[in-house]
């Protein structure tokens, strides 16, 4: 019966707004680490998505504070998170939200309220997004709406989402992807949490906003903003909030990269041959995310590092396991871009 509901939750509403034939879904899925039945359910509804790309579905992972408040990702954005908790009044977790739409709380439900959301709800207006970072760490986003809100307020969103993060929690009963890699996790609102200011949509509107990300440990080669109009609510009971135009774009960070390689570079070994240990010193332009390798006459691969660096010069101490006298290959990434290798032989 509660499938019977959902579906025809979705056949009330359509017809009400003209599909352009671009448009894109959000699913806004509100989680924590300490959330059992999360995981449970993310990896049948990933593979369902996964399955059927025409959905064209932006899925985004919101961490919250409920279950408990150490979740890392929760604490990196919890003012923005409690926003758009807050919106939908969401009291438990999973809680997952399809075009604004408020679904029950297991993988069937979601997989239908999607399916549903795809053919039956239509939109009034066209989105159109684009975003670029300079080297200043700042993201330009430019934002284009037309079309008609039927008479309705609504207000302009944009997230900020980022995928590839590598992290690793072993405290929490939730755990973590097999290859601990989060996808696909909210990073915040831009250019504020409550977005810009409510308005009725009849023909054209352009906006622009500048978000700065200094310091904040994003790699930006692995984000994307999501750019939507949801509507404004006067009922203090309403959960739902009906979303009805939206994109996505990656951001554009060609620049910025090319700057990173050209002025990050790995040091010369200190000192080469090495006996047990050996120092290795590198630079970056600016603040990036460093990956560095120890690759072994036999091609086998020791990652050194892999973290958010801040400071523009730093080093890193390398001991190999097995203390025989061989000769290694070091190779430095930034921001996923090789920008450096040196070798270095142990002697025994």
């Amino acid at each position: 019966m509660m499938k019977r509901l959902s579906l025809l939750l979705f056949v009330a509403i359509s017809g009400v707004f003209t599909l352009p034939l671009h448009a894109q879904l959000l699913v806004e899925s509100f989680r924590n680490m300490d959330c059992a039945p999360c995981k449970t359910n993310d990896i049948p509804f990933e593979a369902y998505l996964k399955a059927h790309p025409e959905f064209k579905v932006n899925l985004v992972y919101i961490h919250n504070n409920i279950g408990d408040t150490h979740d890392p990702f929760y604490l990196a954005t919890q003012t923005d998170a409690l926003y758009r908790q807050n919106i939908y009044k969401v009291s438990s977790d999973p809680s997952v939200f399809v075009s604004g739409y408020k679904t029950d709380p297991n993988v069937d439900a979601w997989k239908q309220y999607t399916s549903a959301a795809f053919t039956n709800v239509h939109y009034g207006t066209t989105v159109t997004v684009g975003a670029s970072a300079d080297k200043s760490d700042k993201i330009h986003i430019t934002m284009h709406v037309e079309g008609s809100s039927s008479g309705k307020q609504v207000k302009p969103y944009i997230m900020l989402v980022e995928s590839g993060i590598s992290y690793h929690n072993n405290d929490v009963n939730y755990g973590n992807p097999e290859n601990d890699i989060w996808d696909n996790v909210f990073r915040g609102m831009i250019p504020a949490k409550d977005g810009d200011v409510a308005t009725v949509i009849t023909g054209a509107k352009d906006y622009a906003y500048d978000y700065d990300v200094s310091g904040k440990g994003f790699n930006l080669a692995n984000c994307k903003v999501i750019a939507f109009l949801q509507e404004v609510t006067t009922q203090t009971d309403a959960v739902s909030r009906n979303i009805i135009g939206m994109s996505s774009s990656a951001v554009a960070t060609a620049g910025v990269e090319d700057a990173v390689a050209e002025e990050s570079r790995l040091g010369l070994p200190l000192s080469n041959p090495a006996v047990r240990s050996v120092t290795i010193p590198f630079q970056i332009s600016h603040p990036s995310t460093v990956r560095i390798v120890a690759i072994d006459i036999l091609g086998n691969e020791v990652e050194l590092l892999n973290e958010f660096v801040s400071n523009t010069k730093s080093h890193i101490t390398f001991t190999p396991r097995s203390q025989v006298a061989t000769m290694y290959t070091l190779r430095m990434y930034a921001n996923g871009k090789a920008v450096g290798t040196q070798k270095v032989a142990f002697v025994q």
